[in-house]
């Protein structure tokens, strides 16, 4: 795989209790070799590291609001202590942020062997009260899902009880990433990611600027629709945010929604 990929594709998100609802939205997300992109001084204009720019990544934006370098904070994650960059990368992918704003409800990041196979992964997950969580998961080169406890309060309309399954598939032409959340042994939630990879390049990024740039600034506007239809409409069940557990951390990348305190968010 190269190293900076557009990930160019959709994003659908399926309830099915105790309504069924969808909505479908088209979203472009970057996918990052990490440690190129935390050594490179030539990234594709207008992506800019830890510079506030058109498009930028930042270490304080992702993990936790510190400086450390990126590429050690996830190598710390996956207990990476020692390992030959020839055969193990890690890939990021996330929406950047824009003019220094950005809000990721997801970002993933992959662990690849050196047949460009996920063993690894790191979910970020953010949430629109300030908050973020951290699931670590591991797979075997069968390529199954991967199960994990829910530990993050997301949305207010279901509670914190139920278990993830995660599914990932990466080529050098497209990538998945899904989630699907059971509550029960019943699929409550399902979220997928599907997108083809383009090889970045100043060109891409600037034809797709528009597009990139309406991904990052709607997302808070599309949650607060969602709950508007959820609360008002269909009548959905509040779930006050419950106290939070362990690896729930203060969100180092805030976005619009938590500073507006609307009462049912």
């Amino acid at each position: 795989m190269k190293n900076f990929y557009l990930a160019k594709g959709n994003l659908t998100h399926s309830r099915f209790v105790p309504k069924r609802t969808f909505f479908h939205n088209k979203q472009q997300m970057l996918l990052l070799n990490i440690k190129t992109l935390t050594e490179s001084d030539s990234l594709p204009w207008p992506l800019s590291y830890n510079t506030r720019g058109l498009l930028s990544i930042s270490d304080q934006t992702f993990l936790d609001s510190s400086n450390e370098n990126l590429h050690k904070k996830v190598r710390s994650i996956f207990n990476d202590a020692t390992y030959e960059d020839v055969e193990h990368r890690i890939f990021l992918l996330t929406m950047p942020a824009i003019l220094g704003y950005t809000f990721n409800p997801a970002s993933f990041y992959f662990k690849l062997d050196k047949d460009d196979q996920i063993t690894a992964a790191i979910v970020e997950v953010h949430n629109t009260f300030n908050e973020s969580h951290v699931y670590r998961l591991d797979f075997n080169h069968k390529n199954q899902p991967v199960r994990h406890e829910k530990e993050f309060h997301v949305s207010p309309f279901i509670d914190r009880t139920g278990e993830y399954e995660f599914s990932f598939k990466l080529s050098e032409n497209s990538v998945t990433a899904s989630i699907g959340l059971k509550q029960d042994q019943n699929l409550v939630i399902q979220t997928i990611f599907s997108a083809d990879l383009l090889e970045l390049s100043k060109r891409k990024l600037l034809i797709n600027y528009p597009l990139i740039l309406m991904s990052v600034f709607l997302t808070e506007l599309r949650i607060l629709i969602q709950a508007f239809k959820l609360k008002f409409k269909l009548k959905f069940h509040f779930f006050p945010k419950p106290f939070p557990v362990d690896k729930t951390v203060k969100s180092p990348a805030r976005g619009f929604i938590s500073r507006l305190k609307f009462p049912f968010l």
